[in-house]
């Protein structure tokens, strides 16, 4: 039997603006945008796009956000979010966009290791043993925020540092390493195991050596946009939260990683 329950007037607008209370006072749209850079983010159609994406996804979710992620070079992607087109760029460091807003817990830690053929006996000693190298790097990127970056600004046109750009830049730092037209890229390791991972018959190379030091990265929002300090404070909030209830680490075992804070090198110098 069903019954229809009646209410007065008056209760009906109580439950009413109850309800209201318990929804989220500002529903967002926000817009992701940067290069693929997996695994800390990937294509957006993907059922894995990126632990970055789906960590933001889930933490924007429940302070009742959707989350529009879209894929560009990383230049035109802190350019567009300067401009107010996207929102928030993903995986970045406090040297690539200083003027954005930062979550104080960073979604990741990253290096730059330099790749080598396996056959190739070279080794990093230093800025100036790269004179005697052909180098690839990712245009727009900051590898050290120092020597590194300023070696790579140096050498703008000349064959000795070829930048690649685009959302496929390290494939074709990459194929250029396997037919021998560079003899060394910089690449972060867990990107590079990733990519490796997927390629059959993998390639063989080897660690060089490391440029600067750990570096932490994160999902950081455009200071043209009035919600992004809303936006990183949720963030973070979000991160420490799934760190507690193992959301996180749940997570990062879909994509074999561990908790950035307990992390392990990947490649063996």
């Amino acid at each position: 039997m069903l019954f229809r329950l009646s209410y007065p007037k008056q209760m009906l607008a109580a439950l009413v603006l109850a309800s209201g209370l318990c929804a989220p006072a500002q529903a967002e749209h926000i817009r992701l945008g940067a290069d693929v850079w997996y695994p800390f983010n990937g294509e957006p159609d993907s059922p894995r796009p990126g632990y970055m994406i789906e960590l933001a996804s889930a933490v924007w979710k429940q302070a009742g956000h959707t989350v529009d992620y879209q894929v560009l070079p990383w230049e035109r992607a802190i350019d567009e979010a300067r401009a107010g087109s996207l929102d928030c760029i993903v995986g970045t460091t406090l040297d690539e966009a200083p003027d954005f807003l930062f979550p104080d817990q960073p979604l990741g830690m990253d290096e730059s290791y330099i790749f080598v053929l396996k056959d190739n006996d070279w080794q990093y000693t230093g800025i100036g043993s790269l004179s005697e190298i052909r180098i690839g790097v990712v245009g727009g990127y900051s590898y050290d925020d120092g020597e590194f970056d300023e070696y790579v600004a140096s050498q703008t046109g000349a064959p000795t540092v070829q930048a690649m750009k685009g959302n496929n830049a390290l494939d074709q730092n990459l194929q250029k390493l396997l037919s021998r037209r560079i003899d060394a890229l910089v690449e972060s390791p867990m990107v590079m195991h990733a990519r490796l991972q997927q390629l059959s018959p993998r390639p063989e190379v080897r660690v060089a050596g490391r440029i600067g030091s750990v570096t932490p990265l994160y999902i950081a929002c455009s200071p043209s946009n009035p919600m992004a300090a809303t936006y990183v404070r949720q963030l973070n909030d979000g991160i420490v939260r799934m760190r507690m209830s193992g959301e996180l680490a749940n997570l990062l075992d879909l994509y074999n990683l561990r908790d950035w804070q307990m992390s392990q090198p990947l490649f063996s110098e």
